[in-house]
């Protein structure tokens, strides 16, 4: 106060004329940045939106594919190839009418070996597929299954497993049915909803393991095997099945911006 005294007149009203606009820039700083934080939780909110009409597009499209597998009547009992064949290609042209591209259908017995396989293939038949930890689980459990993406020397492509059991009259499981997804093949709409991401953002369906299965546009598509920007984090709400939304300022950025 002793110093307010002994200041003229002239600074003082400098003085509080300078105190007000440092406090006023103070005030409309403080209110810009809860408006762009405000916007920012609303832009998130919509996103979380979007993941979610997509997530639920997606579980449709799966429980589709194991309900025709699981529809599939073998009577309790594991056919033939005679027929099994036009069983196979009946399914695979159902699930191709919904944009579903089914490279194989195959027949696998109570141990995880494969018995029949459509189109027909000598290099699969007698393959053990039991190391495939969905396919053993189905085995074990008897609940229907869709695996991460996986692959093999005798695919030529990554695929997924889809798995519905075969259950005998007596309802012990003799077999599984499965089968192999080509992600890539498939049409847009069998995986994607047509939904946009404002004019540069995009979309991906992540596998249980982290792994880019597909990618929307103008995204470029996903290289093969290629993990995404949290393959641990996304991995884990996988198993939790939990829904989250954050930013992330530093996912893509180069190896050159970051030096």
């Amino acid at each position: 106060m002793a110093l307010l005294t002994n200041l003229t007149l002239q600074k003082r009203i400098s003085l509080f004329v300078l105190a007000g606009l440092v406090i006023g820039l103070g005030l409309f700083s403080w209110l810009g940045i809860q408006s762009l934080n405000e916007s920012t939780q609303r832009i998130l909110d919509q996103r979380l939106a979007l993941a979610r009409v997509m997530a639920s597009h997606l579980d449709h499209t799966l429980e589709y594919i194991l309900l025709q597998l699981q529809d599939v009547n073998f009577n309790g009992e594991l056919p033939a190839r005679e027929r099994f064949a036009p069983v196979a290609d009946s399914l695979r042209q159902t699930l191709a009418k919904s944009g579903i591209s089914t490279r194989n259908i195959i027949l696998i017995d109570r141990e995880g070996k494969v018995l029949q396989v459509e189109p027909e293939d000598s290099r699969i038949i007698g393959t053990d597929m039991s190391p495939y930890p969905e396919l053993k689980q189905a085995l074990e459990t008897g609940i229907p299954t869709i695996s991460s993406l996986a692959s093999s020397p005798l695919m030529e492509v990554p695929v997924i497993f889809a798995t519905a059991p075969i259950l005998s009259e007596e309802g012990q499981i003799i077999g599984m049915l499965t089968s192999l997804i080509d992600i890539e093949q498939s049409s847009n709409d069998a995986f994607r909803s047509a939904i946009t991401v404002g004019e540069t953002g995009y979309t991906e369906i992540v596998d249980g393991n982290g792994i880019v299965l597909a990618r929307t546009k103008p995204g470029s598509p996903p290289e093969l095997f290629e993990w995404s920007d949290h393959p641990g984090r996304f991995a884990e709400l996988i198993r939790q099945q939990k829904a989250t939304v954050g930013t992330c300022h530093r996912c893509h950025e180069t190896s050159d911006e970051l030096q």
